[in-house]
């Protein structure tokens, strides 16, 4: 079904063409402007906001087996274009994630909703609205006996600023006391500009892979180029002495590679930087053991090629499976990665509009330039954090934190203590008696969410699996806000958790102090970790392999182990500490691009009073600044939709946020494409991060953000 377009009257001065990505790429670049370079103003860091205080709730609704979803989903969106209150519920949420915002939002409330709506989608002028086709598309969901609602997908079109545009939408529809339907949640989202190419669709180079086999068969000749086999460009108004790329992503994990990847895809030349000597090694560097504790499909990289196939991996991949997909998929698509290489320091250029990065390539100095800058350098894993017992120097055995530990193998027969319950503590607790020492003992602090494995598959493996395109996973998974999110995985949780009471019991009864009830993102989005998916361990716990000591806290190292506050002493030959990371990112940024950047950075993790990532894509003036921090997936989401973003209007409707996220008018200008299609007149550059691993989760947390430069500042 399709609406008629509403065409805004601002549209007559941003109808001219649109060079194509290859003629903006190859375009000559012209004098920087005359102008001095302007300060940036003054920041202010939004604060983080209690998950459980964000505005939402699951709808208390039974819909009918009898009703048909589809005329309901028609007719809800035939009036989606000229939204009115009375067809939204009062607690109604809309998450838009860079298609109309221009950045992650999430709006409450349907006297906000409706009039932020009509505004945005006359000013971007979003037309033909039409449902998507297919199984599923749309449906009867019914995640309890008392909670059901209509879901569709649908798709439109925005037309503003001379790029035309594709935007994906899930419309959730409950029906009232009064039987009357209508919308609880919306969600829209960028999926692609016209003429820009596909960042989920990338093509395998050619003779990568062999007929009906996974395996990598590339030549040599088709390998990724080394630093000293790439091509020097002229550097841009500078030494043509000194290399010059579009886009120079620092780091060889998922984030890194992902984004190299999707840049790719878009026909922008990009070169991944990375310090170790093969790729895979952030992966082979930690200890043996470590392992995924979700799945293999919710850790899938993107495109349409699987890069871990079903029928060659386990669910679980382990170290050298993960490195060694990060291999094939450098491989098969041909991305560049310089090894040995690595950022000292990263300067912008004002004037010139460009970045300065000062390398060590094989221990020698050297220089690049750079419109764009990704910096996947891991979120959070860089400084171990440390309890705060006292006399540590007074301990005579082995002590380590994860950060070092890795293997127990040495230790055969040793008396080992783990401090830690969370994901990692419970991975060197396994590994210490799979290696046979002598015995186990895990030091708790305080009590840890426990979420069983077969719970997190009952929840996620219905969308992450081999059938379901990594793509449409990711978009059914983001297609929610953040506290509808949370309140479903609760709920579920919680009620998978009642029907064995007994499997927890026998935890508490060998010692382990769980929390049943786990609260996964606030976990996730407040406490960076500290719980444990359960893969197995848990029983050992409850079998009485692993001992506990949770009755006491732990004050002083002895000679010979630990104090406790309660006067008991534990023995151990080896202590390894699991205690995490220090997380906030914005710390490591600074170092790298400097003080007067960094102080305009977002602090990274947790969420703002929407429910978004805290600093996410958050523009700050002339130079706007962007912070993500997520899983895999939210990097896989998060990263296709940040290079199609837009910074956008609505300033008015605006009046929660103490940061500035909208323009003053509609613009494309805080994009990815933006800088590439401004390039000959120079107003863009971009700054980004990506990728790293948690210790307390046990995973790939990645990380990123981005920095632009934009002609003017994002007032409010």
């Amino acid at each position: 079904m399709l609406l008629s377009p509403t065409s805004p009257s601002t549209m007559d001065d941003r109808t001219k063409p649109t060079p194509s990505i290859i003629d903006i790429l190859s375009s000559p670049a012209q004098a920087p402007p005359s102008s001095s370079p302007q300060p940036l103003p003054a920041r202010s860091r939004a604060p983080a906001f209690p998950i459980s205080e964000l505005p939402g709730a699951l709808p208390n609704c039974t819909i009918h087996q009898d009703v048909d979803p589809l005329p309901v989903a028609q007719a809800v969106l035939v009036h989606l274009q000229l939204l009115d209150d009375a067809l939204l519920t009062d607690d109604a949420l809309w998450r838009d994630l860079f298609c109309l915002t221009g950045t992650a939002r999430t709006l409450a409330g349907a006297a906000r909703i409706a009039p932020a709506w009509r505004t945005l989608t006359s000013a971007y002028a979003a037309h033909a609205f039409r449902l998507h086709d297919g199984p599923g598309a749309v449906r009867v969901v019914q995640p309890g006996p008392a909670t059901s609602w209509i879901e569709a997908r649908f798709e439109f079109r925005v037309d503003a600023d001379g790029l035309p545009r594709v935007g994906d939408g899930i419309v959730r529809i409950v029906s009232d006391d009064r039987l009357a339907w209508r919308v609880w949640t919306l969600v829209t989202v960028l999926r692609n500009v016209d003429g820009f190419g596909d960042v989920d669709d990338l093509m395998p180079v050619a003779g990568a892979v062999s007929d009906g086999d996974d395996d990598v068969l590339m030549g040599e000749s088709q390998r990724p180029a080394s630093p000293d086999q790439l091509p020097t460009p002229k550097s841009v108004d500078g030494d043509a002495e000194v290399p010059f790329v579009d886009c120079a992503v620092v780091g060889a994990g998922m984030s890194g590679l992902c984004v190299a990847g999707r840049l790719k895809a878009l026909g922008v030349q990009a070169v991944v930087l990375d310090r170790n000597t093969e790729v895979g090694a952030n992966w082979t560097g930690r200890y043996e053991s470590v392992s995924i504790h979700t799945s293999r499909d919710y850790g899938q990289m993107p495109f349409n090629h699987r890069i871990w196939p079903s029928d060659k991996y386990p669910y679980h991949l382990n170290v050298s499976e993960m490195s060694e997909g990060y291999k094939k998929f450098v491989e098969l698509y041909g991305i560049d990665v310089w090894l040995r290489t690595n950022l000292e320091r990263a300067r912008w250029d004002e004037g010139r509009q460009v970045w300065r990065l000062d390398i060590t390539k094989a221990g020698l100095s050297d220089h690049l330039e750079t419109r764009h800058l990704v910096l996947a350098i891991g979120g959070g894993g860089q400084v171990p954090k440390w309890p705060n017992i006292a006399n540590q120097d007074r301990y005579r055995g082995t002590l380590q934190h994860t950060a070092d530990y890795r293997t127990a193998r040495p230790w055969k027969g040793l008396k080992g203590v783990v401090i830690g319950s969370a994901n990692s503590g419970h991975d060197v607790a396994n590994d210490m008696l799979e290696h046979g020492l002598a015995s186990v003992t895990m030091v708790q602090r305080g009590r840890t969410p426990v979420c069983p494995i077969e719970y997190w598959r009952r929840i996620y493996d219905q969308i992450y699996n081999d059938k379901v395109p990594t793509a449409l996973a990711d978009m059914l998974s983001m297609s929610s806000p953040s506290a509808v999110l949370r309140l479903m995985a609760i709920r579920a949780i919680s009620k998978f958790a009642s029907e064995e009471p007994e499997r927890f019991d026998k935890l508490e009864a060998n010692g382990f102090r769980v929390e049943r009830n786990m609260d996964l993102y606030s976990c996730l989005f407040e406490r960076f970790g500290g719980h444990y998916i359960d893969v197995g361990v848990s029983k050992k716990i409850a079998d009485g392999e692993i001992k506990m000591k949770s009755d006491a806290k732990a004050v002083s190292f002895t000679e010979t182990g630990l104090e406790f506050d309660d006067g008991s002493t534990l023995d151990a030959d080896v202590i390894v500490v699991a205690t995490g990371f220090e997380g906030n990112m914005r710390l490591a940024a600074e170092a790298i691009v400097g003080e007067e950047v960094g102080e305009k950075l977002e602090d990274w993790w947790g969420v703002d009073k929407e429910g978004e990532l805290r600093g996410a894509w958050k523009p700050i003036g002339r130079k706007c600044a962007r912070l993500i921090g997520s899983d895999v997936l939210l990097t896989l989401t998060l990263q296709t939709l940040e290079f199609g973003s837009q910074e956008a209007i609505l300033a008015s409707q605006d009046t929660t946020r103490d940061f500035s996220p909208y323009r003053s008018k509609p613009t494309w200008s805080g994009s990815l494409y933006e800088c590439m299609r401004r390039r000959q007149s120079k107003l863009g550059s971009e700054l980004a991060f990506g990728d790293g691993v948690s210790e307390s989760q046990g995973r790939w947390i990645p990380f990123a953000f981005d920095m632009l430069n934009v002609p003017e500042r994002c007032d409010v």
